[in-house]
């Protein structure tokens, strides 16, 4: 069963007003009404009710000389505030202090050529100038070569056997 909270009935249900239900609660008697808090015309935007909120936390807040950032500074300061609570009070005053960084914009212009040539020929393409490439770089040999004493032979292959050509002359 559904219930309401005690001022509005529950969704879909109209409000009654039996023998036994109480009316709301009011101002007690012989307490003055908050008349400063009540704006004798309705306000028809949210976004003014928000701005009189704002504007009267701030009044108060200068009348008890109360300044947020400042108490936040000291909570992060104190020794005695947990690390996790002191990187969130840091992390939220820095918000304030520092820039973010943004994303960089790129701009400018693109050059894009389209080839219509076919996969294959693109592929030969590049092998070709890759061999180009291959044949401009400067003869590779494995690192620590001499202190093995090993000789390349004519056709590029590595002598491994153990004999030096000179132990075979003798």
């Amino acid at each position: 069963m559904a219930t309401g909270n005690g001022y509005l009935p529950p969704k879909g249900q109209k409000k009654r007003r039996g023998p036994g239900t109480p009316p709301p609660p009011g101002p007690a008697p012989g307490q003055p009404p908050l008349t400063d808090l009540v704006d004798p015309q309705p306000i028809q935007r949210f976004r003014d009710v928000q701005e009189r909120l704002r504007l009267g936390i701030l009044e108060y807040s200068d009348a008890i000389k109360y300044n947020p950032w400042q108490a936040i500074i000291t909570v992060a300061l104190d020794a005695k505030t947990p690390p996790a609570v002191q990187l969130d009070c840091h992390k939220e005053i820095a918000q304030y202090l520092l820039p973010k960084l943004a994303s960089i914009k790129v701009e400018g212009e693109v050059e894009h050529h389209h080839s219509v040539d076919p996969l294959q020929v693109l592929i030969a393409q590049w092998e070709v100038e890759e061999a180009q490439e291959r044949e401009a770089l400067p003869p590779w040999h494995p690192p620590g070569l001499e202190a093995l004493d090993m000789h390349q032979r004519e056709p590029g292959a590595w002598d491994l056997e153990e004999d030096e050509p000179d132990d075979a002359a003798e």
